[in-house]
């Protein structure tokens, strides 16, 4: 029996960052524009541009608290027991799937992504795994608002679905 360990994403956490992340960008933004405008500040504002850089920093501060906050909820720390086709998934202590797994899909972009699918007789778990930092152009590191993972956690995903397609290769194969 094996054990992995890793902290990952689910579909419906994919799903909540995709909607949550343009409406935290506009509703701190259009509350800070209403406000400013109903006190009269804008009118000042406008006989003054080089206050509105000044003015926004709260709402880009509101929004990165925002998101930082729901991407903290979306992913989990997972333990995965795996005996040949036997599984049994914990999420953050809690059992949420267990039997013997009929299907598996792996997809890695190397450094990027881990998509991992699994599906048993009645269930189907869906793990997502970005990494929370990556490398730009120049070679520096940059925040990434829809990481979850590390690369230790991408690559404990990345051997769970190596280890599942093996397992079923040689049970399609009768065991050669």
């Amino acid at each position: 029996m094996k054990n992995y360990q890793f902290t990952s994403g689910t579909s419906r956490g994919d799903m909540i960052m995709g909607l949550v992340f343009p409406v935290g960008i506009i509703i701190p933004t259009s509350a800070l524009y209403l406000i400013l405008f109903y006190l009269r500040i804008w009118d000042f504002l406008k006989g003054n541009p080089f206050l509105l850089p000044v003015i926004f920093l709260p709402g880009i501060l509101l929004t990165y608290l925002i998101l930082k906050k729901v991407r903290n909820k979306s992913y989990k720390k997972f333990v995965v027991c795996l005996d040949k086709l036997s599984i049994v998934v914990r999420e953050n202590g809690n059992e949420v799937m267990r039997g013997k797994i009929l299907f598996c899909d792996l997809k890695v972009r190397e450094n990027k992504f881990v998509k991992l699918d699994i599906v048993t007789e009645k269930e189907k778990v869906s793990f997502r795994a970005r990494p929370m930092e990556y490398k730009t152009v120049t070679g520096n590191t940059s925040f990434n608002p829809f990481g979850t993972s590390d690369a230790e956690d991408m690559g404990q995903l990345r051997a769970l679905g190596r280890e599942i397609n093996r397992s079923l290769d040689m049970e399609s194969s009768g065991g050669v």
